[in-house]
């Protein structure tokens, strides 16, 4: 319990006040100045001298290669005969005369890395070149009398590839000469010289543009880019530090320490001064009027965070049904100081949660808080969360909270004593009833003043759980500040006043929205899978606007969940879409978790198409107009997003699992697009970077109406691998993290990789493997891919002796 007054701060004149604000502002001005001077500028000068360097030595790199190439290409052509082949195709046994009329292949050049090379008549224009439309345009070019320069591409990996004419005994080209040398000589060279460096290297591609060949080198940090041209006018080097060069370019910082520490020092002393002469000026008045107070010592002014009660009046007005309301000004009332009263009893106690000190701790995980209602979270738990909810928005300096809720039964209940706790904090609601989290997101980025909310909803869990996903200024809260929740709530940490309670809709502008982003894709046939959550009611609404046809399965909001957790990514809630998508003959199927920020697809075969599948269709869409850009996805997803995310031009990130994680991962990386096995998709390039899985849904349906394809036949141009579902291994909630731990440091995985940006994952040549503790159940979670089913169980056999190894009694279900 709080306790404390607070005492009248010793008058300071405002003379002395201005001095004090002078030194301060001088600080403030001059430490970063110091820093910048002294540690900044000599840092980036170092690294800039470094990243010439090696700039210098990776053009070197790249101009050898590349006249090695030409050169060996010329030493070829120079030993050709002076008439260009010709003749009919041959029955013969040899594989270069039974080759169409008019080219034959060139086996010798002698340079790493050749491919394959060609000799093409000149008049053999008809007949059908041996590589890509790159090859035909460098063809046609020298025909007409250029001499292209080298240039790359990728076919099935990056080549460059070399066009020189081919002159006759007569005058004019008689044929041309065709060259296709891989790069991953090159590659090996650049790796080699420049370590250290993030190394890009860009072609250019007309108009102003360029793209990128490849990429090498760990993630860069932040500092100098050096661009550096070669011997190719399209090629340019781009050169970024990574850690180990920050590293090599460390300065001192005593130079630094040293200033600050005098700086600093010296501006104590002055206004140590300024203040004491003040307070001997003042006991030298007291003294000389007789003022008994002059005998008593100056208090330090006590200072709680949690100790103002913010006193504002309800508003007795009616909000608009369409628009999220702004808070009304109102004349400033005197505020009262006083300490919270916490011996206050609540009028009906409910559950065995009466104390906060008693609330279970791992009901607060990792990016939510979640638990069994009743037992472990009730509406007592529910009203203190309310008021240090409350008493934080407060004391951040925002006025308002967005509270929205799903379809539980115990939903209704949980939200009205959240909205007491955080009314009675002093701090106002707009209350947007029962509506998905992305709806509650949406409005969140639609009100100009209000930023932050609280959705009361436990996701995909059965019926018999709850909980609170909380978004403070739209970032997700994850461990660390909901562990500091727990500790406000066991420390009664909150400030006490009334706030105003506003009723807003915010469907109708949602769904609107939607529609005014997505190019419809009408005619389509689909199966909307509702698995009796939130979204039951808008998805089949959102896709009838988008001009679909829609057929509605479990669409009903029913808290009870027919029994089931409303979780679409267990295969066993999908067999009804998939058999309803098949006997009506629907181009697909969409299923939502309970919630609405999960989506899992069905094909109209009845493939399931998992979430990390999902991200990969929309990589393609995305990077496409987003060159260069990263793309975040969980560890749980596919290794195929990977390849296909770099083959695409852009940066792979794989990150933490959960929705918080990723969340605040879009935000800070500025990634397009992203998403997570578990059905979180994020669309940051025309959507706001949160987790929604109606407009993910939408966005699948505008690539399907584009691209004029079957969501089967867009699946099956991607590689093929055999994986499992997830699959959960009953733990302890205090037992599995420790657990994972334990693996990590003692388990023997042979000459895989491996991973710890989220639980234990082991990359091999051709598959992978996953434990990590599960963040929103008492279970450990595995997954597994690879290139083929012997591969999968290989693994899956290699994991299960090291789980074994550490718990013999785990009831491990492969």
């Amino acid at each position: 319990m709080i306790t404390g007054h607070r005492t009248k701060a010793p008058y300071l004149p405002r003379r002395i006040l201005l001095a004090l604000l002078l030194i301060g502002l001088v600080l403030a001005v001059s430490t970063p100045l110091l820093y910048r001077l002294l540690v900044e500028q000599p840092r980036h000068q170092a690294l800039e001298g470094l990243l010439a360097d090696r700039a210098s030595r990776g053009r070197a790199a790249v101009d050898e290669f590349v006249s090695g190439v030409t050169d060996a290409v010329d030493r070829q052509l120079s030993e050709l005969p002076t008439s260009a082949p010709s003749g009919a195709p041959s029955s013969s046994t040899d594989p270069e005369r039974d080759r169409p009329v008019g080219w034959r292949a060139l086996t010798d050049l002698d340079v790493p890395g050749f491919d394959e090379g060609y000799l093409i008549a000149a008049d053999g224009a008809d007949f059908p070149l041996p590589t890509n439309y790159l090859a035909q345009t460098l063809y046609e070019r020298v025909l007409s009398g250029e001499i292209p320069d080298p240039v790359a591409a990728r076919d099935t990996q990056w080549y460059l590839y070399v066009a020189r004419p081919v002159a006759g005994e007569a005058t004019g080209i008689e044929a041309v000469a065709l060259f296709q040398v891989r790069l991953d000589p090159l590659k090996s060279a650049l790796k080699d010289t420049l370590a250290g460096t993030n190394t890009r290297l860009f072609q250019s591609v007309g108009e102003g543009r360029r793209g990128v060949v490849f990429e090498l080198g760990q993630p860069p940090v932040r500092g100098p880019e050096k661009v550096e041209e070669t011997s190719l006018d399209r090629w340019q080097l781009s050169l970024r530090p990574t850690a180990q060069l920050q590293a090599d370019a460390a300065v001192s910082w005593w130079y630094f320490a040293a200033s600050t520490t005098v700086l600093w020092g010296l501006a104590v002393l002055l206004m140590a001064r300024l203040v004491r002469r003040n307070f001997q000026w003042r006991d030298r008045q007291w003294r000389d009027s007789g003022d008994p107070r002059a005998a008593k010592k100056h208090s330090i002014p006590e200072d709680n965070l949690f100790t103002e009660r913010f006193v504002k009046k309800a508003d007795s007005g009616t909000p608009s049904p369409t628009a999220l309301p702004d808070r009304e000004t109102e004349p400033a009332a005197e505020q009262q100081t006083e300490v919270a009263d916490n011996s206050e009893p609540f009028t009906q106690p409910v559950g065995r949660a009466a104390d906060p000190a008693t609330f279970p701790s791992h009901v607060f995980r990792a990016y939510d808080i979640r638990g069994r209602v009743d037992d472990e979270i009730d509406e007592k738990f529910a009203q203190f969360l309310g008021r240090v909810l409350g008493s934080q928005t407060i004391h951040a300096g925002e006025e308002s909270l967005i509270v929205a809720g799903d379809a539980r039964p115990s939903t209704p209940a949980l939200k009205s004593a959240l909205i007491k706790g955080i009314l009675s904090a002093g701090c106002d609601v707009i209350d947007i009833g029962l509506v998905p989290t992305p709806v509650l997101n949406f409005a969140l980025h639609q009100h100009d003043k209000v930023q932050s909310g609280v959705m009361v909803t436990a996701s995909h869990n059965t019926a018999g759980d709850n909980g609170f996903k909380i978004f403070a200024r739209h970032h997700a809260l994850t461990s660390e500040r909901i562990a500091a929740l727990r500790d406000a709530m066991a420390g009664r940490q909150w400030v006490t006043g009334q706030g105003a309670l506003h009723e807003a809709g915010v469907t109708d502008i949602y769904l609107q929205t939607i529609g005014k982003d997505i190019l419809p894709p009408e005619g389509l046939k689909v199966v909307v899978e509702g698995l009796h959550g939130i979204t039951g009611e808008l998805a089949p609404a959102l896709l009838k606007l988008l001009g679909c046809d829609v057929i509605e399965l479990n669409c009903s909001p029913d808290g009870a969940f027919d029994g089931r957790g409303p979780d679409p990514t267990l295969a066993a809630n999908l067999e009804e879409l998939i058999q309803t998508v098949e006997l009506q003959g629907a181009d697909l199927g969409l299923a939502f978790d309970g919630d609405g920020d999960r989506l899992v697809a069905v094909s109209g075969s009845g493939r399931i198409v998992w979430p990390d599948e999902l991200l990969m269709i929309f990589v393609k869409d995305v990077l496409i107009r987003t060159p260069g850009s990263d793309v975040i996805f969980d560890v749980k997803s596919t290794r195929r997003l990977q390849g296909l995310i770099t083959s695409y031009g852009g940066r792979p990130v794989m990150w933490k699992t959960g929705h918080s994680h990723m969340h605040n991962k879009m935000l800070e990386s500025g990634a397009p697009v992203g998403g997570e096995f578990s059905g979180h998709l994020f669309f940051n390039d025309r959507w706001f970077g949160f987790d929604d899985a109606l407009y993910a849904a939408a966005r699948l349906l505008e690539i399907i109406g584009l691209r004029e394809q079957s969501l089967d036949e867009i699946v099956a141009s991607f590689p093929e691998s055999v994986a499992t579902e997830e699959i959960k291994v009953a733990m302890d909630e205090e037992q599995k993290d420790r657990f994972v731990e334990r693996l990590a440091s003692e388990g023997d995985f042979g000459d895989g990789a491996v991973i710890t940006t989220d639980g234990l994952r082991v990359e091999y040549a051709e598959g992978w493997g996953l434990v990590r503790a599960s963040n929103t159940s008492p279970a450990l979670t595995l997954r597994f891919e690879a290139e083929s089913r012997g591969e999968v169980e290989r693994i899956q056999a290699l994991f299960k002796r090291q789980l074994h190894l550490i718990d013999p009694t785990l009831a491990i279900p492969f």
